[in-house]
């Protein structure tokens, strides 16, 4: 990678998690959304809630374009 790709880490897991995201919401899994398309509630007592919420599918994406922006930046830990 070029300098400037190297310095700006920000930019690039923002534009990854973007991507994720936005490939995300446009499957609209069925785990995380209703049949309307609704985001479903969280829990088990209701057969419309899922144990699989939306905030869940952010947090993993998120940790998914961190990892993504490490690898491809191949930052050394040590």
């Amino acid at each position: 990678m070029d300098p400037f790709t190297r310095k700006n880490h920000r930019i690039w897991m923002v534009s990854f998690y973007l991507f994720l995201m936005a490939i995300f919401l446009h499957l609209q899994p069925s785990a995380a959304f209703g049949r309307e398309g609704r985001i479903r509630p969280f829990g088990t007592g209701d057969k419309e809630a899922t144990i699989f919420p939306v905030w869940a599918f952010v947090f993993v994406i998120s940790v998914v374009a961190y990892c993504m922006t490490v690898y491809f930046a191949q930052f050394k830990f040590t």
